[in-house]
């Protein structure tokens, strides 16, 4: 058991810095063992982090069917705020194959449990999910009405900012740069909207000071220990 959870939790610590292929190849290798021992609670674990990880690769079949598997084993064991934390990689894999309004519609129900349970880190997740599938969908011709994209691009911005506040309280230093990454680029991408309008509902100034600001903060904190979050910064 010990071999197998360490495997899991080096998977872990590798798709945490960007090494994917790795992290893929390490989770692997633990979930036969942690199936030959019967060992449920990894189990419930285990599949959730490796389809997270296959999500980053594209193969989202296979990372669909893991994670609803470690969905089901942690309703079974009764894990309430896990299956919470399930409903939300469901809502990435959404979110990477751009189908942002069914990834909507997971972090939302994940949303809904975390503040149910009153799980602050569960809730944070949701709400970073949600607000970058929405970013998402206000780039697309789905969503025709420029205000209707502001209002979504608004609603992604205070989602991130609440998340970062949670994130912030709990000390973690990833999620509160991928909070910034979203207030950043939701303000930016509004701020572009504004200027194809001839409306002066929203100080634009204000909105690319914000961008800037929180862009330039996810990069720095970024730069310490998660370098790849300093490029998405950027990008």
């Amino acid at each position: 058991s010990i071999l197998a959870t360490s495997y899991r939790l080096l998977g872990y610590l590798q798709r945490q810095q960007g090494l994917i292929d790795l992290a893929i190849t390490n989770y692997k290798k633990a979930l036969p063992l942690l199936r030959a021992i019967d060992l449920r609670i990894e189990l419930a674990i285990a599949p959730d982090e490796l389809g997270f990880a296959l999500t980053q690769r594209g193969q989202w079949t296979d990372a669909r069917a893991l994670v609803n598997d470690a969905k089901e084993m942690r309703r079974d064991l009764g894990m309430r705020g896990a299956v919470a934390l399930s409903l939300n990689t469901l809502a990435q894999i959404e979110l990477y194959e751009g189908r942002f309004e069914i990834s909507t519609e997971y972090s939302e129900r994940a949303l809904a449990l975390g503040r149910a349970l009153v799980e602050p880190r569960v809730t944070g997740l949701a709400l970073i999910a949600m607000a970058e599938a929405q970013r998402r969908l206000s780039k697309t011709d789905r969503i025709p009405n420029l205000e209707d994209k502001i209002n979504l691009l608004r609603a992604a911005r205070d989602q991130s900012e609440e998340a970062l506040r949670i994130f912030k309280k709990h000390e973690e230093k990833t999620r509160q740069v991928e909070a910034l990454i979203e207030i950043g680029c939701a303000c930016r991408d509004w701020a572009k909207l504004r200027l194809q309008s001839s409306s002066s509902r929203d100080d634009i100034r204000r909105l690319v000071d914000e961008s800037q600001k929180a862009l330039r903060e996810a990069a720095s904190e970024a730069g310490t220990t998660i370098r790849y979050r300093q490029v998405d910064a950027w990008v």
